[in-house]
């Protein structure tokens, strides 16, 4: 369909759609698209706000599930105003709010207007269930070079494993990972703006917004409410903040899109399939790789003595155990049955206060962090461990050097879908 859009309109396009500036410029999250031959994306789950800077024509292909919609105004009034002001600073910009606000839009127009006011600006994204840097489960960093519409299209100068999609029980590897981010980022860029997660009920989401505010040194921090969710996280800084330090409360994003859970599944599940799309295998030896999270790596081979007895505790064919001073990780056969009254039979004989059984072939799918010299080059999915040679089988896009290994929580099948995601690292 073609679309006149009169000058100061805004349109908005719900994706799945595409669309081509015939005639005329508009403005898209404070990037400016000039008439174009080039047609551009919406992709399923997403929504852009054009506003006519002159009068426009512009063609849309709606796909299914898709629609436009002509508007006044797209974003609340303070948006502009906090933005524009935000964008003639330097320093480092936290943004706080729930699922749903708006906060990857505010820091898109945000950052758009700090490069076009001069700037060099940074982002760093805070949020493992977002696709905005890499793929989910990780959190990254990046330079703009030029405005953009998608912050996911920016290729990260740093990223840095979590394993989970959400910060819930990993905060302090979150907290890790920001420190190296920023160091990053810090001595390259004018301002750094900061997208969170939407993880903000409790105390525990309470505390990492405050420790996220701290290791960032944030001298601006920018609430987008709705109601009065965010204001135990608030009170925790009111008092901080003034002279050099400012903390802006203004109102969420109107109407944005509520997606369902099966709506970000499939967002994420996109990111695995684009990054995965070109994976190849890869056979890595674990005795040449530092290992970091879970158990496997952490402890001393058992020998086949001690192997044989823990098959007799557990009834149970035992491949593979290691101990270290007070853990035992003990895998048995895919075939085997586990009697779990059994493990305390094993506890007591070899002394120790956690015992952990896992099944041969449990660790497929499995998302995998992958270093080299201290730092996340790529990430992989394992497909297969061979305890008894010490080899791991890995599919990833990533062909350089590996020394190090992250065990992630979460689980993909073949189609790259998420199947499960555990509290903690299953091996």
């Amino acid at each position: 369909m073609l679309v006149t859009l009169t000058q100061g309109k805004h349109l908005l396009i719900h994706g799945p759609a595409s669309f081509t500036i015939q005639k005329g410029v508009v403005e898209i999250l404070k990037a400016l698209i000039h008439q174009s031959s080039k047609g551009f994306l919406v992709p399923k789950g997403r929504v852009l706000a054009l506003k006519a800077i002159e009068d426009c024509l512009i063609t849309v292909n709606i796909g299914e599930g898709g629609k436009v919609e002509e508007r006044e105004k797209a974003f609340p009034e303070q948006w502009d105003q906090v933005i524009d002001e935000l964008s003639r600073q330097k320093g480092t910009v936290v943004v706080i709010g729930d699922v749903d606000s708006g906060k990857t839009t505010f820091c898109t127009m945000l950052l758009n207007s700090a490069l076009r006011k001069g700037l060099r600006a940074a982002f760093i994204n805070e949020d493992p269930g977002q696709a905005d840097i890499l793929i989910p489960t990780t959190i990254g960093a990046t330079i703009l070079e030029s405005p953009t519409i998608y912050l996911s299209q920016l290729k990260p100068i740093a990223s840095f494993f979590i394993g989970k999609t959400t910060p819930t029980g990993v905060a302090d590897r979150v907290i890790l990972g920001l420190a190296k981010l920023r160091s990053e980022v810090i001595d390259e860029a004018d301002l750094i703006v900061v997208n969170t997660s939407g993880w903000i009920k409790g105390e525990k989401a309470k505390e990492l917004k405050l420790a996220t505010v701290a290791v960032l040194e944030a001298d601006r921090i920018v609430f987008l409410k709705k109601d009065s969710e965010l204001n135990h996280i608030l009170r925790g800084l009111q008092k901080s903040y003034h002279d050099d330090r400012k903390v802006y409360t203004i109102k969420a994003l109107e109407g944005a899109k509520i997606r369902s859970r099966e709506e970000r599944r499939f967002l994420r599940e996109s990111s695995y399939n684009k990054y995965f799309s070109e994976a190849k295998k890869r056979i890595l030896n674990l005795d040449d790789l530092d290992i970091s999270y879970g158990m496997l790596g952490s402890g001393q081979r058992l020998d086949e003595k001690d192997l044989a007895t823990i098959s007799m505790l557990l009834n149970s064919n035992v491949v593979y155990a290691e101990e270290n001073y007070d853990s035992l990780l003990i895998v048995i056969s895919k075939d085997s049955k586990l009697n779990k009254d059994a493990i305390s039979n094993v506890r007591n004989a070899f002394g120790k206060s956690t015992v952990k059984v896992v099944k041969e072939g449990d660790e497929r799918g499995l998302l995998i962090g992958l270093l080299s010299r201290g730092k996340l080059q790529g990430v992989g999915v394992l497909r297969k461990i061979d305890y008894v040679n010490r080899k791991i089988e890995i599919i990833t896009p990533y062909e350089g050097e590996v020394t190090a290994i992250e065990f992630g929580c979460l689980r993909l099948n073949d189609e790259f879908k998420e199947v499960k995601q555990y509290v903690h690292v299953p091996i």
